[in-house]
C-alpha cells in the first residue's frame, strides 16, 4: 500500500539485477521528513497505551501471564 501511495506499480517491489544496476532505485521510497512524521505519530499513538497496559497490568497482579506480555 505504501508503495502504491508513492506513485509506483506493486511490481517495483521486485527489485531485480537490471534495476539495481540501472540507478532506478535512487529515488525509492518516501522523504525523510516523511519517515520522522510517521515515527512521531506511531509514538504518540503508542505513548498512552502503553502507559494504560502499564496502570492494567499493576491492577491485577493476580494474572501471572501479564507478566510475560
Amino acid at each position: 500500500m505504501a508503495i502504491e501511495l508513492a506513485g509506483r506499480s506493486w511490481t517495483a517491489w521486485i527489485i531485480t539485477a537490471r534495476a539495481f544496476m540501472a540507478g532506478s532505485l535512487a529515488d525509492f521510497g518516501f522523504p525523510l521528513y516523511v519517515v520522522y512524521l510517521v515515527w512521531a505519530l506511531v509514538l504518540a499513538v503508542m505513548y498512552p497505551l502503553c502507559k494504560w497496559y502499564r496502570r492494567f497490568k499493576k491492577a491485577h497482579p493476580e494474572n501471572w501471564l501479564w507478566a510475560y506480555i
